[in-house]
């Protein structure tokens, strides 16, 4: 069975190379640009992968894979995205 992990990514700056999300299928099913401060939050079971930047230098992550029943949102604000895969953006700024 699939799932148990939280995974949060970080987007340390604003860049292209979006994180894209699939399905079953390896259909995409959503792309999330990097904006500096945003943070997904999403289930370990929904396949994704990180994609190249071209028109910027560099695209930075922090990358955190959580393991457990706690929930990780408890200090984090309202989310500003929701949708059929369980993502969840947050804005990190104060």
């Amino acid at each position: 069975e699939r799932g148990g992990i939280q995974i949060i990514i970080n987007y340390v700056n604003d860049s292209d190379g979006d994180t894209i999300f699939f399905d079953d299928e390896l259909n995409v099913t959503m792309r999330v640009s990097p904006k500096k401060n945003r943070a997904i939050i999403f289930d370990s079971h929904n396949l994704h992968a990180g994609s190249n930047p071209i028109k910027n230098h560099m695209r930075a992550v922090i990358n955190l894979d959580l393991n457990g029943d706690e929930m990780i949102t408890e200090y984090i604000a309202k989310p500003n995205l929701n949708n059929n895969i369980g993502l969840k953006t947050f804005s990190l700024e104060s």
